[in-house]
C-alpha cells in the first residue's frame, strides 16, 4: 500500500465589483483599490480588516498573520504545509491509502482536512495572504497572462517576439490536447494515475508541461526572482 497526497496551491479568485456590497475605490493612484475594498466587505475578522484598512499590506503584517494560521494548522493536525518567499502557503495532506480496490475513506478525509483548513484560514489570514501575493508579483494589475509571458521571454524559454495572444494560444491548445487525451484514456481520472499526460512544444522547443523554469516562473514570476 502507498499513501496518497492532494497539494492545494493557493490561487486568486477575483471577484466582480458588480457582487459587492463594498464602498467605490479610487484606483488612479492604487490599482489595488477596489480589490482591498471588496476584501474588507467579505471579512469581519478584526485582525484582517486592520490590515486591509489602508489599503496596503506590509511584509510584516503578512507574516504575522501566516504565522497564525500556520500554528492553527499545526495544532488542528493532519496537514503538512510549505511557506513560499511570498508566504502563499501550499498545502499537502493523506486523503487515503491506496490499495488494490482503491483509496480507502478519500472523501471523509479530504472533508476533514479542509475544514481544519477553512477553520483556521477564517480566524487568521483570511484571503490577505493571496492579495497580498497578487500585489507582489503583479504590482500594477495587468493580465495575469501578461506577467507570465513576459515572464517566460525574460528567462529565455521562448524567443523575444513571443506575446501574450502567443502565450493564450499555447494554453488553449494544450487544453483541447488534454481534452482530446482524457477522451481516449479514461483512466486518467483514476486515482493513481501517474502519466502520461498530453504536452506541447513551445517557440524555441521548451515544454510547456515539463520545463521547469515555467513551473519557476508560474511560482514567482518577478524579475528578482530571476
Amino acid at each position: 500500500m502507498k499513501k496518497l497526497f492532494l497539494t492545494f496551491a493557493l490561487v486568486s479568485v477575483l471577484l466582480l465589483s458588480a457582487c459587492s456590497a463594498s464602498e467605490p475605490a479610487d484606483t488612479s493612484a492604487n490599482p489595488y483599490a477596489e480589490r482591498f475594498a471588496e476584501e474588507r466587505s467579505y471579512t469581519n475578522n478584526d485582525m484582517q480588516l486592520e490590515v486591509l484598512s489602508d489599503d496596503k499590506i506590509t511584509e510584516a503584517e503578512v507574516k504575522e498573520l501566516t504565522k497564525l494560521y500556520t500554528d492553527c494548522l499545526d495544532k488542528a493536525g493532519g496537514i503538512e504545509y510549505s511557506v513560499n518567499e511570498l508566504y502563499q502557503v501550499s498545502l499537502t495532506y493523506q486523503v487515503g491509502m491506496m490499495t488494490e480496490d482503491g483509496p480507502v475513506e478519500d472523501e471523509a478525509m479530504e472533508s476533514v482536512a479542509q475544514k481544519k483548513d477553512d477553520e483556521c484560514r477564517k480566524a487568521t489570514i483570511g484571503w490577505v495572504g493571496v492579495l497580498y501575493g497578487e500585489i507582489a508579483i503583479n504590482p500594477q494589475k495587468v493580465s495575469f497572462d501578461e506577467v507570465y509571458a513576459t515572464c517566460w521571454v525574460r528567462r529565455g524559454i521562448v524567443p523575444e517576439d513571443f506575446t501574450v495572444e502567443d502565450y493564450r494560444y499555447y494554453y488553449k491548445q494544450l487544453e483541447i490536447e488534454q481534452g482530446k487525451f482524457e477522451a481516449e484514456h479514461p483512466e486518467m481520472s483514476s486515482w493513481g494515475y501517474n502519466g502520461p499526460y498530453p504536452d506541447l512544444a513551445l517557440p524555441g522547443g521548451a515544454s510547456i508541461v515539463n520545463d521547469e523554469r515555467i513551473t519557476a516562473c508560474s511560482a514567482d514570476p518577478r524579475p528578482e526572482a530571476d
